[in-house]
């Protein structure tokens, strides 16, 4: 189901398939999948296509970056 969202929730998850990451949690209210491996956190805003990444740099501790717009094949590498 995709009305009104940049990727459906499937999408997502094919996304994750087969890569180290593994999905740890689901917010509806948020419309947000994330996902975890051994370097950090991705949050997938699947109704808006904002991708958020998560990773405790070696010198500047705990950061954030997040991308706007991010296409499905962009997500999928």
């Amino acid at each position: 189901m995709r009305e009104g969202f940049r990727y459906s929730i499937e999408e997502v998850r094919e996304s994750a398939d087969g890569t180290s990451f593994d999905e740890i949690d689901h917010n509806e209210t948020s419309r947000m999948i994330s996902f975890r491996n051994q370097s950090g956190r991705i949050n997938v805003y699947y109704a808006t296509g904002t991708v958020g990444t998560c990773l405790n740099h070696p010198t500047r501790g705990k950061t954030q970056l997040f991308r706007r717009n991010v296409s499905l094949e962009l997500l999928r590498l």
